[in-house]
């Protein structure tokens, strides 16, 4: 298993600090048995674990001289990386002497009950938590977070595996405590529908939010009406979930808008792409609604989105030509993905002058081979790679089409 930079230094701290610090004497036998298996994963990932950590053994009457240095002593740790281990409940009972934590990973352990856990209340200088990949079975004590007054990253993710937290929509209002939140993963938890509006004011105190991921977890249409209550929001995820049916203008306007990433790839939606309702987003980068089933085509007031950076409107049912006066007024497109549409006809000639564009797919439709010819003919490359994909589920039958499915230039 790879390490992370950050992971690696993380468990070198701990290795060169309680160096420095060792203490001598006698140890609890859950940190004993905590820190042998401690040892025993730098040994797994190739660290001469022995020789670094000489007096980290197992004794065969398992008792006396078993000295270890505890993690107790670094009272100037800052980050400590323990993830997929085995550590359980009684690994955060350990840790809470270290109050200088500012980052603590214990993603995928064995750590059950209720969340919060109380211990948490101790590192109150915490700035990231990665919990992900536990084992939580319940929401109690949610006022115990308010002492994490500095925590700006916190990671809850789930997916579907033998480690599992069993948390439900409740967690998002139980977490509306942690003032300085900016960055929540809740990904792939099967939250289910969001909760009652009256309860959506208590979001108003993540006021600083700006990176949520919200995807693979049932959420309807009314995600977006709750969200409203976040308007700092630049990020948001909100893939794989159960929204369907046509977006209305009207969904769209409840005060997102500062965001600059939207993900809705991988829902229900269907009708035509709402690209009225998306204009509020003024400052919208990275558009993803791909894998709906949008129909009809794509309405000229695609162009009123001048900030995109990325669109992927790909495996959809979109039908119809191209709109000549909408896609060529995103002067800032660097990525274009239409495949897997029934896009028919003509590219627009003014593709071609699209300076920003590097990445443009639009296989497995049924534009016209004759016209896709000339139309590649007049791009122009620019300064940096350009990449066009083409492959016409149609019309390309001719041997110069099939020859030129992936063009490249290189200036």
């Amino acid at each position: 298993m790879g390490w992370s930079f950050l992971g690696k230094f993380a468990m070198w701290v701990v290795i060169i600090l309680a160096q420095v610090n060792g203490h001598i004497g006698g140890c609890l036998d859950r940190e004993r048995r905590g820190l042998l298996e401690f040892k025993d994963f730098l040994k797994s990932n190739g660290a001469d674990a022995d020789h670094l950590l000489p007096t980290w053994v197992e004794k065969p009457d398992h008792h006396s001289e078993c000295c270890f240095e505890k993690l107790s002593t670094l009272r100037k740790l800052e980050t400590l990386n323990l993830e997929w281990n085995e550590f359980d409940d009684s690994i955060l009972p350990s840790l809470s002497a270290l109050r200088s934590l500012k980052m603590l990973n214990l993603r995928a352990n064995k750590i059950e009950g209720l969340f919060p856990p109380h211990e948490l209340a101790y590192f109150g200088n915490l700035e990231r938590l990665d919990l992900s990949y536990n084992q939580f079975n319940d929401i109690q004590g949610c006022e115990s977070l308010s002492r994490l007054e500095k925590l700006e990253t916190l990671y809850l993710t789930q997916y579907e595996s033998n480690r599992e937290n069993k948390f439900n929509k409740s967690i998002i209002l139980c977490l509306s405590s942690l003032i300085s939140l900016k960055n929540l993963s809740l990904q792939g938890n099967n939250l289910g529908d969001p909760f009652p509006a009256r309860d959506s004011k208590l979001l108003s105190n993540l006021s600083k939010m700006r990176h949520l991921n919200l995807s693979n977890n049932n959420f309807d249409k009314d995600a977006f009406r709750i969200l409203g209550a976040l308007p700092s929001l630049k990020f948001l995820s909100l893939e794989s979930n159960r929204i369907e049916g046509p977006l209305s203008n009207q969904e769209l306007t409840y005060n997102l808008s500062n965001l600059e990433v939207l993900l809705l790839r991988g829902n229900q939606l269907n009708g035509t792409p709402p690209m009225e309702g998306l204009t509020s987003f003024r400052h919208l980068e990275i558009l993803d609604l791909s894998r709906n089933n949008f129909f009809a085509s794509i309405t000229p007031s695609i162009g009123a989105l001048s900030s995109l950076k990325a669109l992927s409107l790909a495996q959809n049912n979109l039908n119809g030509s191209l709109p000549i006066q909408g896609l060529c007024k995103l002067k800032k497109l660097e990525e274009l993905d239409l495949s897997y549409n029934l896009f028919e006809g003509i590219l627009p000639p003014c593709l071609s002058n699209m300076r920003s564009l590097k990445f443009f797919d639009i296989s497995l439709n049924q534009f016209m081979e004759t016209f896709l010819h000339l139309c590649l003919e007049a791009f122009t490359p620019s300064s940096t790679l350009v990449l066009v994909i083409i492959v016409s589920r149609v019309y390309s039958h001719s041997a110069h089409l099939q020859t030129i499915q992936t063009l490249r230039w290189l200036n």
